[in-house]
């Protein structure tokens, strides 16, 4: 989904992952490698909120900036 993990990633990234909810919770978990080979992992686990894909994705572009 472009507005989760993969959405916040350089393109050529390669992104394993997983969702899941339950009532008003998302977690995602996923090992993303950069296009440099770089490596990392992220998992995100919210409490009363729905849907987070946009703030998954700002998180994982925040990281891939900081480790490219």
């Amino acid at each position: 989904d472009a507005k989760r993990t993969l959405g916040g990633v350089p393109e050529g990234s390669k992104v394993w992952a997983k969702a899941g909810w339950v009532a008003n919770e998302w977690h995602e978990a996923a090992l993303v490698e950069l296009p440099s080979g770089r490596k990392f992992i992220l998992v995100v686990f919210t409490a009363g909120r729905a849907y987070q894909g946009p703030l998954i994705a700002e998180l994982a572009r925040a990281i891939s900036s900081g480790i490219r």
